[in-house]
């Protein structure tokens, strides 16, 4: 049986409650590879799981990038951050984000370079992110994340 065919024959028998991480699809070798390709853009598709083993990707996704930017063992910073916001905003036509342009909503990351580089990928704790604003209203502080304005700040959109 086909991988993929074998997960979805795991889903539906656990009528998609059972969870894979499919690390495979994911080797640094494969990373490595799409930083530095023009059409990849970056993303994650991870989420916090009440229960089990997490995917490691809902920690460091992007601090990973930025730390190999930093490392000169990705795409350059700027094609990273541009990966990141503009041109995944471009791709899916999402005219008010994605550049700190007026009349944008400001959805921002501050982050520190010296804790990316010095920052160990996979653990249970994300790395070099000072603070994380959404439409302006700082939603994480240090560690402090402030779940009222979580409820709030974000909103959903049509692609």
């Amino acid at each position: 049986m086909k991988d993929l065919d074998a997960y979805l024959m795991l889903c539906e028998a656990s009528n998609f409650a059972g969870r894979v991480n499919m690390g495979p699809y994911s080797t640094p070798e494969i990373i490595s590879e799409f930083e530095k390709n023009d059409l990849c853009l970056f993303m994650t598709d991870a989420w916090v799981e009440e229960h089990g083993v997490q995917n490691p990707a809902i920690y460091d996704c992007f601090p990973k990038f930025l730390r190999d930017a930093l490392l000169g063992t990705g795409a350059p910073m700027p094609k990273t951050i541009r990966k990141m916001t503009g041109a995944t905003a471009d791709r899916f036509g999402f005219t008010d984000r994605g550049y700190l342009k007026e009349g944008y909503y400001a959805d921002l990351t501050i982050f520190d370079e010296a804790a990316l580089k010095a920052g160990v990928p996979d653990q249970t704790k994300s790395f070099g992110i000072d603070s994380v604003y959404i439409n302006g209203v700082c939603v994480l502080d240090g560690d402090t994340i402030n779940a009222e304005a979580l409820k709030t700040t974000g909103r959903a959109v049509k692609c």
